[in-house]
């Protein structure tokens, strides 16, 4: 334990030694961008306790912040509730997600279940996915794409199915 958060703390100060001599060296107009991208970076490895202690894998931590980051620059996977046209909007941001998720977990295809009642409070939400290959992986492999197709879409990696053809 002695010597994890002996090599927890050296992580730090190097990573911090780094973004000082980064900005020295970085010209004046790129300063700002290189302390956004460091403040984030570190962030990220303050909270690697935390983030063990709570079970949370790397795949889970990078997934959800690319969704994250997707949603502020205005590429979030919502559907806005409009009448008659629910339906066809309904199909095209399945057929989205489903292109978009093959396409994250290397997969041959993948079907999404999303909420369907419009009514309610989760309309759009992704309940369950299916990820169609035509090889089986390794059940490590498996397990880390589901809990990075978990973290970035926003579903429990429990609730995503691997199918081999």
């Amino acid at each position: 334990m002695i010597e994890w958060f002996g090599t927890y703390i050296k992580t730090i100060v190097s990573f911090l030694l780094i973004s000082v001599f980064a900005e020295i060296i970085m010209p004046e107009e790129y300063k700002k961008y290189l302390k956004l991208i460091m403040g984030l970076l570190l962030t990220l490895a303050v909270m690697q306790p935390v983030t063990y202690l709570f079970g949370i894998s790397e795949e889970q931590m990078v997934g959800v912040a690319q969704r994250k980051t997707e949603e502020v620059w205005g590429q979030s996977y919502s559907i806005e509730s409009d009448g008659d046209n629910n339906t066809i909007a309904l199909e095209i941001y399945k057929d989205e997600l489903n292109q978009k998720i093959a396409e994250d977990s290397k997969a041959l295809s993948a079907e999404v279940v999303v909420e369907e009642n419009s009514e309610s409070d989760g309309y759009g939400n992704i309940l369950s996915i299916s990820i169609y290959s035509d090889s089986e992986g390794d059940e490590g492999e498996d397990e880390k794409t589901a809990q990075y197709i978990g973290g970035k879409y926003g579903v429990s990696p429990k609730d995503i199915e691997f199918v081999y053809k």
